[in-house]
């Protein structure tokens, strides 16, 4: 293969701000993907899957991206995403790898561009910025020089560090709660933002609920097989819920039945005389002797 068919652009960008570099990349499609034969011999699904993993290029120029990523961008399940990438991992064009796959010891899975195939090229759009005269007879005034001009921000720092490690930059406040019950529960941070991106919320939720009535001795590896299995409530909340539905309703029949005894009742009538005291009820008089 003389020409590579991927072609990266690595750019030095400038804000007028704070006058820092900032890199930026662009992937180019060129004629050598055509005529390199990559395009016409990979499968339509493996050309699929790798034209997703191309749209994750970072600023630096490294194309890379993580299972739990993948799944959130190709919206199906991540063993679908995983047989997927697994086997475009497999194939092989002119005796090389077009992209490798990396099980981490947590497992989770990364995949990139293997680098065999593709060729860098560097330009510069901004003018160089202008060496000033650093003061060498003051460590502070030098230090802090060269942060100003050649450091990167904390927060670009920690965003490329969440990238590489998996994270979901832009999670919510309510999928940074439902990660960390999942965390609680014993999931690793990798599985439980795997979950969190690939599963519906309130089914989640759900399962989460019911876990402690479930009595499982693994209860990480149960909770993720419920979750993906969308298992029914437990035997012990079916059991509960009878109980109180059957408390409730014997309640309210005897409630309405004391009621409906009280309004019914007639009190007898009772006729008095100076010699006796005679009872009239149902059946034959009662009387009484005299006092």
């Amino acid at each position: 293969m003389l020409e590579k068919p991927f072609l990266i652009e690595i750019r030095q960008d400038r804000p007028r701000q704070h006058s820092a570099f900032i890199p930026a990349a662009s992937l180019k499609i060129t004629e050598e993907f055509r005529a390199s034969g990559l395009l016409h011999e990979l499968p339509p699904e493996e050309l699929k899957s790798l034209v997703y993993l191309l749209t994750f290029l970072s600023p630096e120029g490294n194309c890379s991206t993580s299972l739990p990523i993948l799944t959130s961008a190709m919206h199906i399940s991540s063993h679908l995403v995983k047989d997927r990438m697994h086997r475009l991992a497999e194939f092989r064009f002119q005796d090389t790898n077009i992209i490798t796959e990396i099980q981490h010891e947590s497992g989770l899975c990364t995949y990139s561009l293997h680098p065999h195939l593709v060729a860098y090229e560097h330009l510069t759009i901004s003018d160089p910025y202008p060496t000033s005269p650093i003061v060498t007879d003051s460590r502070q005034r030098v230090i802090a020089n060269s942060r100003k001009h050649y450091a990167t921000p904390r927060a670009e720092v920690e965003r490329i560090v969440a990238e590489q490690l998996g994270q979901d930059t832009s999670e919510t406040d309510e999928q940074r709660k439902l990660r960390m019950r999942l965390e609680n529960a014993g999931l690793t941070t990798e599985q439980a933002t795997e979950v969190v991106a690939t599963y519906a919320t309130d089914v989640i939720d759900q399962q989460l609920d019911w876990l402690p009535f479930r009595h499982a001795k693994n209860p990480a590896g149960y909770l993720l097989a419920a979750i993906d299995g969308g298992y029914s409530e437990p035997r012990a909340v079916r059991e509960r819920r009878f109980v109180l539905e059957e408390k409730s309703s014997g309640e309210s029949i005897v409630d309405e039945s004391t009621h409906n005894d009280e309004e019914e009742l007639e009190l007898p009538e009772i006729e008095m005389s100076d010699d006796v005291m005679q009872l009239e009820i149902d059946g034959p008089p009662l009387i009484l002797p005299p006092e």
